[in-house]
C-alpha cells in the first residue's frame, strides 16, 4: 500500500526497493502480462504518467511514490503505453540512486515493453527518459544519438512536440559533445528544429 502522506519517507523507499527487488536478474517480466483494461486503472495510468517527468524534477521522493505506484497498477490490472512510461521512470530513479546495473536492466524492459506494446503514442517519452539515463552511459553514444532523432520524429507525428523537443535537444547534444556536429551544423541543425 502506498503511504497515506507522502511525508512518510522511509516507507516510501520501503515500497520502492520492494518492487526494485522484484525486478532483479530478470529482463522479461512484463512480457506475459495482460493488456490493462480497467477504465480506472487507464485513467490513473494517463493521468500519472503525464506528471512523471515534472515530479521528479521536481521532488524526488514523490516522483519515487508515483512510478512505484504505476507499476502497482501495473501488476494489478496489466499493461498499457503508460506502463512502458513508468518502468522507464523507475530505471531513471534507479540511476539516481545509484543502482547503476537496475537501472540498466529496468531501463531494456521498458524499451522491450514499448517494443511489444507497439505504442507510438508512448515512444518519444520512453526513449527519452530511458536513453537520457543510465542508457546514455553505456550504448555507443551514435546509437543514442540515432534513438533520440527517431523519437523527435514519432513525437513530431504523433504531436508530442514537447517530447519530439526533448529528444532533438538530447540528439543535438550528444552529436555536438561526440563531435558528429561542427558549430556550423549545429546551428544548422538548431535553425531546423527551431522552425518544426
Amino acid at each position: 500500500q502506498p503511504p497515506s502522506e507522502f511525508s512518510d519517507v522511509p516507507a516510501i523507499y520501503a515500497n520502492f526497493n520492494k518492487t526494485a527487488s522484484i525486478f532483479k536478474d530478470t529482463t522479461d517480466f512484463f512480457v506475459n502480462f495482460k493488456i490493462m483494461e480497467d477504465s480506472d486503472a487507464l485513467i490513473a495510468m494517463n493521468f500519472l504518467g503525464e506528471l512523471l517527468l515534472p515530479t521528479y524534477f521536481l521532488n524526488q521522493d514523490i516522483g519515487l511514490w508515483l512510478v512505484d505506484h504505476m507499476l502497482q497498477l501495473s501488476f494489478v490490472h496489466g499493461v498499457n503505453k503508460d506502463s512502458a512510461c513508468a518502468l522507464a521512470g523507475f530505471s531513471a530513479m534507479l540511476f539516481g540512486l545509484g543502482d547503476l546495473d537496475g537501472s540498466k536492466n529496468v531501463g531494456r524492459m521498458a524499451l522491450r515493453l514499448q517494443d511489444e506494446l507497439d505504442t507510438q503514442e508512448s515512444l518519444p517519452r520512453v526513449c527519452f527518459i530511458v536513453y537520457s539515463g543510465m542508457l546514455s552511459r553505456t550504448e555507443p553514444l551514435k546509437e543514442v544519438s540515432e534513438k533520440f532523432l527517431h523519437a523527435y520524429k514519432v513525437g513530431m507525428q504523433t504531436g508530442d512536440i514537447q517530447m519530439a523537443m526533448l529528444n532533438a535537444y538530447m540528439y543535438m547534444a550528444d552529436n555536438f559533445i561526440s563531435g558528429q556536429l561542427n558549430l556550423a551544423a549545429f546551428k544548422k541543425h538548431l535553425k531546423v528544429f527551431g522552425e518544426q
